[in-house]
């Protein structure tokens, strides 16, 4: 009884000792029958991929490595207005698992045109079929679509849209300060944009009216900010019914004249003045 303890003991070490001693990125073959590919879609099923921006890629994933390759083979399907070799490019549809290993990349990359795109523009890429004994996708095909958004950079209204750091000067403190701020594309109405965080409070964006060839941005005052549970609605309010600002070419905004973010008690805040750098 003592030496079968004994022996499981011995045998229980051993084991840990070869799992252990097992680097997670090693190959360790583990099984050549009733194996799955899927893609690794820990971050999402969705992703972003800028035009002017880098490739990227996801990760094709088996369940356990094999002694042989496993060809995977892919399919692409762009969505309406959006064409392959146009707006992205997808170089490899068919990708090898080595043999010994557990995944390998599948990478997208972006085409950086000249065409400006009203709405979206998107792709998916599937996993149809896989080539290797004992291997085969999830049920009902979990984990085997990704789909791709791609972030157009030839809007109209593109020298203005995006992130910002604004410098403000308040009408209650000495020093000017900074905080950072956004402009986003209105979905309908291609002349106006949303900016986020005028007052650096989180309050509602507001909406904007962009004249290009003017190089200004008006804002309506009464605008709707917000609710304060004390005081009620919260608005933005300036001299007269709209505020002006001027952009020059690189997009920085130059807001001259004094706004508030004001509820019928008073002000939360008073900007003096504020100067919009693009980022």
């Amino acid at each position: 009884m003592n030496k079968n303890i004994l022996k499981y003991l011995l045998y229980v070490l051993s084991l840990a000792f070869v799992l252990t001693s097992c680097g997670e990125d090693e190959d360790l073959i583990l099984s050549e029958s009733e194996n799955f590919v899927s893609f690794d879609l820990q971050k999402g099923a969705l992703a972003e991929m800028a035009e002017d921006g880098s490739a990227i890629e996801v990760k094709v994933i088996m369940a356990y490595a094999r002694a042989t390759d496993t060809k995977v083979i892919l399919e692409v399907t762009p969505a309406d207005g959006t064409v392959e070799g146009v707006d992205f490019n997808v170089p490899v549809k068919e990708v090898i698992i080595p043999a010994g290993a557990f995944s390998t990349m599948v990478t997208v990359e972006p085409v950086d045109n000249d065409i400006y795109n009203k709405g979206s523009r998107s792709f998916t890429v599937s996993i149809v079929s896989v080539e290797g004994e004992g291997v085969s996708l999830l049920a009902n095909n979990v984990d085997a679509a990704w789909t791709v958004n791609i972030k157009d950079n030839e809007h109209p209204l593109a020298v203005v849209l995006g992130d910002y750091e604004v410098t403000a000067v308040s009408a209650y403190a000495e020093d000017p300060f900074t905080y950072n701020a956004s402009i986003s594309p209105d979905t309908q109405d291609e002349s106006k944009v949303w900016l986020s965080n005028f007052f650096d409070f989180g309050f509602a964006a507001v909406e904007g009216t962009v004249d290009i060839a003017n190089g200004t941005i008006t804002i309506k005052m009464g605008q709707k900010l917000g609710d304060h549970p004390d005081y009620g609605e919260i608005k933005i309010l300036g001299e007269g019914d709209v505020l002006v600002g001027t952009f020059d070419e690189n997009g920085t905004i130059t807001f001259d004249t004094p706004t508030s973010a004001t509820v019928a008690a008073g002000n939360f805040e008073k900007l003096n003045s504020s100067v919009w750098t693009k980022q």
